[in-house]
């Protein structure tokens, strides 16, 4: 491929007033569709999922009960009727990822394929590439999904290795991801000769100091593989669960009118992330509503579920959500609160950001 795209989503400082306003009253931008709560990675300096896995290791072996591994589609599919009409006209995005890999739900196919092909919605999938199969890259095209988004972070195996390693680390998927890449490009574009495929295809680096050395290697890998898009994104904390680096300790600092100043140096600003978006996750007898995409394992983040707590429209109107929000309009946390102890809020609010839901409908910023 000779033209790609390089997106750079880097911090740009707080948010001016005119952003914060232009929050307030709108409909969510995107909905994050968090499809199965396993991996076949163990992300263990970026992600929260080893994290979780261990605590539900724990909890077996304690005989204590876990949440499902995946969630229900068949729930999922009417929350997805309900947000192709609660908005009306607009329609959000949707980022079908996981507190884990999604193509490992058994029903994969049918939670991505189905909001896209059958209600007109923008869809995007995040995944590790590992199963990215031939079949599963035809029926995503033809479906109408928009992005297929590889979380691939390396440009050599021995980097992939270090951010990206199998649990017990017997094999290194790098190779087996580039391959699967280049083939679901091919299929892409053989498509294209018969259909109106609008998928694109994007690999994302996370900007941290052990991938650093290889950003330049990372675009040439891109042209290779002929993908659309090449992003790097900065280094979360999932919300103060995974440090930013190994070893960094977690500094709040509080004010003398009893609210979060300072979180590890930096002066607290609000976060647009429970004006524009919200997450659908597992639950035992719904789907989880959850205001943080970030929260992974924190219940401080759920709103409800879905059905049994009302509609997600409902869900997004609630009271402890508009709560939420307005400590966010008057930069007012508490201690000990998630958002006290969050991080993140400073890698999203600039105005310059290219957010996913931009991407997946390829709004250009």
């Amino acid at each position: 491929m000779e033209r790609i795209e390089i997106l750079r989503r880097i911090q740009s400082g707080p948010p001016t007033k005119e952003q914060i306003e232009g929050w307030i009253d709108k409909p969510p931008a995107l909905v994050l569709i968090d499809l199965s709560k396993k991996c076949n990675l163990w992300c263990d300096l970026h992600c929260g999922y080893p994290n979780q896995e261990l605590r539900r290791e724990d909890n077996e072996a304690q005989g204590k009960p876990n949440e499902p591994l995946f969630i229900d589609v068949a729930r999922l599919k009417s929350a997805y009727d309900e947000i192709a009409t609660s908005w009306s006209p607009f329609k959000p995005a949707l980022q079908i990822s996981a507190d884990g890999e999604p193509l490992l739900h058994p029903k994969a196919l049918e939670a991505i394929c189905y909001p896209a092909q059958e209600l007109g919605l923008d869809v995007g999938l995040t995944t590790n590439g590992t199963l990215l199969t031939v079949p599963k890259v035809e029926k995503m095209c033809l479906a109408g999904v928009r992005l297929v988004n590889i979380s691939l972070d390396a440009a050599s195996e021995e980097t992939y290795g270090i951010v990206r390693p199998e649990r017990h680390r017997r094999v290194n998927y790098f190779p087996i991801v580039l391959r699967n890449i280049e083939q679901a490009v091919k299929v892409r574009d053989r498509l294209l000769m018969k259909h109106d495929i609008k998928t694109q295809f994007m690999i994302t680096m996370i900007m941290r100091e052990e991938t650093a050395h290889e950003e330049e290697a990372f675009i040439d890998l891109g042209k290779t593989l002929g993908v659309d898009k090449v992003s790097y994104r900065p280094l979360n904390t999932t919300a103060g669960l995974t440090p930013f680096t190994q070893g960094n300790a977690h500094e709040v600092v509080v004010g003398k009118d009893g609210v979060v100043e300072e979180v590890d140096g930096v002066a607290r600003h609000p976060c647009h992330f429970p004006f524009t978006r919200f997450s659908l996750t597992v639950a035992e007898d719904g789907v989880k509503f959850v205001y943080c995409p970030h929260a992974w394992d924190r219940t401080d983040a759920d709103i409800g579920v879905y059905p049994r707590d009302g509609s997600l429209k409902d869900l997004w109107k609630s009271v402890r959500l508009e709560e939420i929000r307005q400590a966010h309009l008057e930069n007012k946390f508490l201690p000990g609160s998630l958002c006290a102890n969050c991080a993140d809020w400073r890698l999203v609010t600039g105005s310059d950001q290219v957010t996913y839901a931009d991407i997946v409908k390829g709004i250009e910023k």
